[in-house]
């Protein structure tokens, strides 16, 4: 749950191939309604189980958090069973508040399918997939995929929205993501490092910390090209 076992580097590498030489075929062919699966009707009415839903406390205690750092623990220790709660929290305000991929039906599809959080539940995962708002490939590949979890009884806890990623959007969430775990990674080695400089040279390179963000900042708007959608992950 921590994050996913396979690269994210390498589904990026895949996904960047996919947009550029274009998307195998799908070994089977859907059918739409407004840009997602005609399948995903028959998932529409299927009750969300009373009690995976927060109550009344959870929704003034998690006012502050949210799925996204709940489930992976970058900022607070990861609790899964939060990021549930948190998850549908974000959902009644719209998908498309807090983090619009990571967060809301798109967290729910993983908590479901992977069993983190909630006992997993393979119709749930695909009730909370055809919420999220991707390009129709994406859709189709991730439908699919769930299904094909689901016909496998898989019981694994790696699955990620990023495995079935096809457009630059999604690319660039799932630059985001990956950069998250190396921060993470990369601020616990800096802190073991400079655990034994003195107060001064901790100010000083909290000063060089400050300077080099300004400058990484105003590179990343003004020396990259910004005019694709892979613009985030770039």
């Amino acid at each position: 749950m921590s994050g996913p076992s396979r690269s994210l580097r390498l589904r990026l590498s895949l996904s960047t191939v996919i947009l550029l030489f274009g998307s195998p075929a799908l070994s089977q062919t859907f059918e739409h309604i407004n840009g997602r699966p005609r399948a995903c009707d028959r998932y529409d009415s299927l009750p969300v189980p009373a009690a995976d839903l927060p109550t009344a406390q959870d929704r003034q205690s998690l006012k502050s958090y949210d799925s996204y750092d709940l489930y992976f623990g970058f900022i607070h220790p990861a609790d899964p069973v939060k990021a549930r709660k948190c998850a549908y929290l974000e959902r009644e305000k719209g998908n498309s508040d807090s983090n619009i991929v990571f967060g809301a039906s798109g967290l729910l599809v993983m908590i479901y399918a992977n069993g983190e959080g909630a006992e997993r539940n393979f119709d749930l995962a695909l009730k909370f997939e055809c919420e999220v708002d991707g390009a129709r490939a994406e859709n189709d590949y991730r439908f699919e995929h769930l299904q094909e979890l689901k016909n496998k009884h898989w019981t694994g806890s790696d699955f990620n929205l990023c495995d079935d990623a096809t457009s630059g959007f999604m690319q660039g969430w799932c630059a985001k993501l990956q950069e998250d775990f190396d921060r993470v990674a990369r601020t616990r080695k800096l802190n073991k490092i400079i655990a034994a400089w003195s107060p001064d040279e901790k100010r000083e390179f909290r000063e060089l910390n400050r300077v080099a963000k300004v400058f990484f900042d105003s590179s990343r708007r003004n020396e990259v090209d910004l005019s694709g959608t892979g613009r985030a992950a770039f």
